[in-house]
């Protein structure tokens, strides 16, 4: 990973994520290690309001409403994760890992399956714009393809 933090052009990074398959911890590992490297972390992470469904399963209390209640609970419910790399010495250097539950779910849209979004200073995006309109995604990003250590693969941070 610390070689896409490196990177200083956006096709450079952009190629690079193409090729990158991260093991899930990974990000645990760059958020432990990211003082080292020179880099401060900051976590961000919202829900999904899905309070609406409660309000009516209160009240329409019966076995079916709470059924479909809790199916609806499972395809609407997601957790959005942000997780924020600066450099301790430059702060206009940033970099964005984001995601949400569904793309770890076995629900996600991305043909290759679990993924993280990508981006950072290189898109030309003002770091306190991108921080304003959280939880609202960057528009543009680059997928890394996220590969679970439970599924026994070989292949660990390739391209990383």
């Amino acid at each position: 990973m610390l070689e896409l933090f490196s990177a200083t052009k956006k096709k450079e990074v952009v190629k690079l994520c193409k090729k990158m398959t991260l093991a899930d911890s990974d990000l645990v590992s760059m958020i432990n290690g990211c003082g080292a490297a020179g880099y401060c972390h900051i976590p961000r992470f919202f829900d999904t309001d899905s309070n609406h469904l409660w309000e009516k399963a209160k009240r329409e209390r019966t076995p079916d409403n709470m059924r479909a209640m809790f199916n609806q609970l499972e395809k609407e419910s997601k957790r959005i994760a942000f997780h924020f790399f600066a450099r301790n010495d430059n702060l206009k250097v940033w970099h964005l890992f984001f995601y949400d539950t569904t793309e770890f779910s076995g629900r996600s849209r991305f043909s290759e399956g679990s993924h993280l979004h990508f981006v950072n200073h290189l898109w030309g995006l003002d770091v306190n714009q991108v921080f304003d309109n959280l939880p609202e995604r960057p528009t543009s990003s680059v997928h890394i393809k996220v590969r679970s250590e439970q599924d026994g693969g070989e292949q660990r941070a390739s391209g990383a």
